[in-house]
């Protein structure tokens, strides 16, 4: 795919097995998906839909065997530790990680331009949970 045409970018991280319908909404106007790790199963992949149909996965602290279904190992397996995207004008670089290897803290995607991406929007979604959970 050539992703100099990109025009607009959803992220989202650490949905841990559930993608808010609303987010999936947003990512369906988007032309391309990134998950920032901690996706947590194939129903949350399945779920991004962006309009051109690529979506990049990136592993998170909790995208580990034990804590994905057995018989979804095959997707965990796709997810990445970092991708970079050559974008117009810049470049898309994202991980999942809670510190930098210097000790500060740092967010779950991270933008390293080379130049300005006027011409790209990126729309960072956040995870929005509906039920509390026990962390």
């Amino acid at each position: 795919m050539r992703l100099d045409t990109v025009k607009t970018v959803a992220i989202v991280s650490d949905t841990h097995g559930h993608l808010n319908e609303r987010i999936a909404e947003v990512i369906q106007q988007c032309d391309i998906a990134v998950h920032a790790g901690d996706v947590g199963n194939a129903q949350v992949v399945q779920a991004m839909q962006p309009k051109l149909g690529q979506v990049y996965l990136v592993k998170g602290n909790n995208d580990v065997a034990s804590k994905w279904p057995a018989e979804q190992k095959s997707v965990l397996a796709q997810l990445q530790e970092c991708i970079t995207l050559e974008l117009m004008g810049g470049q898309l670089v994202v991980l999942h990680k809670t510190r930098w290897p210097h000790g500060t803290a740092c967010c779950a995607s991270c933008f390293a331009p080379r130049a300005s991406l006027s011409t790209v929007t990126v729309t960072v979604c956040a995870s929005i949970r509906t039920t509390p959970r026990g962390w």
